[in-house]
């Protein structure tokens, strides 16, 4: 069943017309009727709100309920990922489904890793403090160090425990780091070898643009960003894709 059936089927279920919806969720009534008959879709943002309203959870409004838990999980993530978070309300609407995802699936690795990533960057929030969010970036990140089977998400654990950790716990840092595996070459050093003229160009851009932006960074945090440093990224970065500097056959 697709969104805009629910929507009617809880509307008519609940007995109100499409006025009161519309009024409740402010928007036109035209609107809602578009979503009923699969002519639009309600804002992302208008789905908590839609949920809250029919006292269902947002994944029974937006998901097919013959799916497997996986299934369920991916198409969530992907709903989150299209929130903008710029704003402050962007922001918490995310975290707020993403908290009443990972509660309807309190062992699911990739919620908590999202979650992780999401307390990381409201650090300038008074609620990073306020609610522990530093905790629970710990806790989050140790449960999936300990207990996922997937490479990539233990990696990404691993990689926040050590950010996190860094300053407080380093011991904790230096016992998890040295648990992370030796990278001889990494996927953008391999992968422009499968290509040839401008797509190996390319790729050999994107590989370098990677280590640029590393050694950047690495620079920034021993000695600080300053504008000579900022200025000399820069020129790097408009320098080294100039297809002309490089020796590659087209």
């Amino acid at each position: 069943m697709q969104i805009g059936a629910k929507i009617k089927y809880f509307r008519e279920k609940m007995g109100v017309t499409q006025a009161y919806l519309a009024e409740q969720m402010r928007v036109s009534t035209q609107a809602v009727s578009k979503w009923e008959t699969g002519a639009s879709y309600p804002d992302i943002t208008i789905i908590p709100a839609l949920a809250d309203f029919f006292k269902i959870s947002c994944d029974a409004l937006l998901t097919d309920g013959t799916k497997t838990e996986t299934q369920l999980i991916t198409e969530l993530q992907q709903v989150t990922e299209k929130w903008d978070v710029s704003t402050r309300n962007g922001y918490f609407s995310r975290l707020s489904f993403l908290e009443d995802a990972l509660e309807r699936y309190p062992r699911s690795n990739k919620f908590m890793l999202d979650l992780a990533y999401m307390y990381g960057t409201g650090a300038e929030f008074p609620e990073y403090k306020m609610f522990g969010w530093k905790d629970r970036i710990i806790d989050y990140c140790e449960c999936v160090y300990a207990n996922s089977d997937t490479l990539q998400e233990k990696f990404e654990a691993m990689t926040l425990l050590c950010y996190i950790y860094s300053g407080t716990n380093n011991d904790r840092v230096i016992e998890i780091a040295n648990q992370m595996p030796q990278i001889y070459q990494s996927k953008p050093a391999l992968i422009y070898h499968g290509y040839e003229g401008e797509q190996k160009f390319e790729r050999m851009c994107e590989y370098f643009s990677e280590l640029l932006d590393t050694s950047y960074s690495m620079l920034c945090c021993l000695i600080g960003s300053n504008s000579e440093i900022d200025e000399m990224y820069r020129a790097i970065r408009n320098e080294s894709c100039r297809r002309d500097k490089w020796n590659i056959n087209r």
